[in-house]
């Protein structure tokens, strides 16, 4: 039998090291050229060893190339991947998104400037492509877009790349791992479990957790509006959670859901970015986002947004009361505790915030109280019969997850 080869692993050439690689390097092999503007040094690239064999071949990414290094590489088994033109989002993403760039250009007091926003553009082409691609079971492959499907793979791609990256930056002392946070997308800000779910996620980030949510409204926002708010004083969460739930501000159909978010952002600007920061793992088939993460993987493939959200969370995964999206999540949670003997290597914690939701007792009736969802007798079966019921919780206290949280004995079952 053929022995197995280690992978080819390629240099990564950004604008970042581009001219030191230059300056040393006598061939064009084994690289990925990320976004590079190269047509001020066609000369120079065309004048270098190119590729023999596929093996060493150069990769380029959304590159602008030259003449003379265009003709070479069609002969040396390059691998180019264009831009694609008239899309309003980067296929290359060299970062997570921000809300500074999402909402560029918008007012809280131009309420329609929201609609000149990147983030409106992009969730707009989306909607509009949608809406062509409404039969997409229906339809047969030929009748889409391969040119749209290419460039939303391409950008989520990177956008998934930075995300690791980002986390693998992440590492000191400080840092303790990434909780995520799952829950309902129509809870009122002025709702008590909103203000528990913004304490909690306040104290997991003092704690030095990575706060990461669904990136949307309702419990999500309430999640990342805690890690913001972790570096300034306790009686501040009572103030902005207050101004945040005026009339007309309460929910995401209010007309003054986004402006008062934004004006409360500004005021608490001033605080230390590195203990407020928390992720939205968010996807663009939904309107809302809420601004409050600080980094953003925003996703248009819905499965890959969720695989992502749910894998990076090794220090838990908190469900707060929601309905079918929520569900997906724990199950997809289950699913991988369910198999770490065979395919990971770690347990997630599996926590369930508000016991008479996710475990209601049944009526007189024979009914299950409305506004519940008895999804606990049903993960806790099944926690037992795969042995994970050591990563469950259910409770109604803050304080009782924080703590099982930090004492959570993770076991690897893999070397």
């Amino acid at each position: 039998m053929p022995s197995l080869q280690k992978p080819n692993f390629k240099k990564r050439i950004t604008d970042a090291n581009f001219h030191e690689w230059l300056a040393t390097t006598r061939d064009c092999c084994n690289v990925v050229f990320f976004a590079v503007d190269l047509k001020p040094y066609d000369e120079e690239l065309a004048a270098l060893s190119h590729a023999t064999h596929h093996q060493e071949s150069a990769i380029f990414l959304g590159c602008h190339i030259g003449p003379r290094l265009a003709h070479l590489l069609t002969h040396h088994h390059a691998i180019v991947f264009p831009e694609i033109p008239g899309k309003p989002y980067q296929l290359y993403r060299k970062s997570l998104y921000s809300i500074e760039e999402l909402f560029a250009g918008y007012s809280a007091e131009v309420p329609e400037s929201y609609h000149k926003t990147l983030y409106w553009r992009i969730y707009l082409d989306k909607k509009e492509v949608a809406n062509d691609e409404r039969n997409f079971f229906s339809l047969p492959l030929t009748a889409l877009s391969t040119e749209e499907h290419f460039a939303r793979s391409l950008h989520d791609h990177f956008i998934q790349e930075q995300l690791f990256l980002y986390l693998e930056n992440l590492k000191h002392p400080r840092h303790r791992g990434i909780v995520g946070f799952m829950g309902g997308h129509r809870v009122l800000r002025s709702s008590s479990i909103y203000f528990e779910v913004a304490t909690l996620c306040r104290r997991l980030t003092r704690d030095g957790f990575l706060i990461a949510s669904g990136g949307g409204e309702g419990l999500m926002e309430a999640a990342n509006l805690g890690a913001w708010l972790a570096p300034l004083p306790d009686e501040e969460l009572k103030k902005t959670i207050a101004m945040l739930s005026i009339d007309g501000a309460n929910s995401s159909s209010d007309p003054l859901w986004l402006s008062t978010a934004w004006n409360v952002r500004n005021k608490t600007l001033h605080a230390d970015l590195k203990l407020r920061r928390s992720l939205g793992i968010f996807t663009w088939q939904f309107e809302q986002q809420n601004i409050f993460a600080t980094n953003i993987a925003c996703f248009f493939d819905y499965e890959l947004r969720e695989k992502t959200l749910i894998a990076i969370a090794k220090q838990g995964l908190i469900y707060g009361p929601g309905s079918v999206g929520t569900f997906e999540e724990i199950f997809r949670t289950a699913y991988q505790n369910h198999y770490t003997k065979s395919k990971y290597c770690y347990y997630s914690p599996m926590i369930f915030f508000k016991k008479d939701y996710w475990d209601p007792v049944i009526g007189e009736d024979g009914c299950y109280p409305e506004k519940t969802e008895p999804v606990w007798p049903l993960i806790s079966k099944i926690a037992q019969e795969s042995n994970f019921q050591h990563t469950l919780l259910k409770t109604d206290s803050v304080e009782e997850i924080e703590q099982f949280i930090k004492g959570f004995s993770f076991t690897a079952t893999i070397p």
